[in-house]
């Protein structure tokens, strides 16, 4: 289970933040939970508050998480699309994900703000959720992994993922061997979707399965009205994605 940070008493005392937000991270640890989950580099997020993610009143929080390697999972961007007024969807827009106003921080200063942290931490055990968001350009992903051997991706979906990988399923293939030690099985689903009835339980089931066929199967599946490209991993890979990265990670 991961724990979440308090912000109110870091922003009653900014002198103090650092040092406030590193108390959390140990406390968190001592309280027995496994890692930390940050959502602060979504965009909306980054924006409510507006603290740059490589700035002061986050060092310490940094360093303490190096310091007791304590896994992070980190929410940082989003599809490409919502940054653009022709591509963003309704339903992101009614989401509050509609970042084409000006007023919100682009995909590249977050990736530019992750980056310094990474400098300065080399050591930090990060997990970056939906694939760092990088689902259409592998090259660039893997230039990302080389750089930061400490970091993995998890396979939580976003909107065009999983069609972005079946675009080049011999590429897809190809990076998902290279990094079988970096990529972490995802769904990103929670207990919410049960409210909806049918519909919800009919997505818990979809998306497993959705993961499961693109890299379990050969075969070109269709889910909705997407067509997809399954990559027909081999079991030793499909075991570091499912589970064996998860336990090293978080030593369990």
């Amino acid at each position: 289970i991961s724990g979440a940070l308090e912000y109110a008493p870091m922003l009653a005392d900014m002198a103090r933040a650092g040092e406030i937000l590193a108390g959390q991270v140990r406390a968190l640890k001592a309280q027995g939970f496994n890692g930390l989950k940050l959502i602060e580099g979504k965009p909306q997020v980054r924006k409510l508050l507006p603290i740059p993610l490589d700035s002061p009143p986050y060092a310490g929080l940094w360093a303490a998480l190096e310091a007791e390697q304590f896994p992070v999972v980190f929410h940082v961007a989003d599809p490409d699309e919502f940054w653009d007024a022709k591509t963003c969807p309704d339903w992101a827009r009614q989401s509050g994900w509609d970042y084409t106003d000006g007023t919100y921080p682009s995909k590249e200063d977050l990736y530019t703000e992750v980056d310094h942290v990474l400098e300065r931490h080399p050591r930090l055990k990060l997990t970056l959720a939906h694939f760092y968001f990088l689902s259409a350009d592998l090259e660039r992903a893997a230039r990302f992994l080389e750089s930061h051997p400490t970091v993995c991706f998890d396979l939580a979906p976003h909107v065009g993922m999983y069609q972005d990988f079946s675009k080049d399923p011999q590429a897809a293939r190809a990076f998902f061997l290279r990094f079988a030690d970096r990529i972490l099985y995802g769904t990103d689903m929670d207990t919410r979707v049960l409210e909806r009835g049918e519909s919800g339980r009919a997505f818990m089931h979809g998306i497993p399965w959705l993961i499961r066929s693109f890299l379990e199967t050969t075969d070109s599946f269709r889910w909705g009205e997407t067509d997809y490209h399954g990559l027909g991993l081999p079991l030793s890979a499909l075991e570091q994605i499912y589970f064996g990265n998860f336990q090293r990670i978080y030593s369990v």
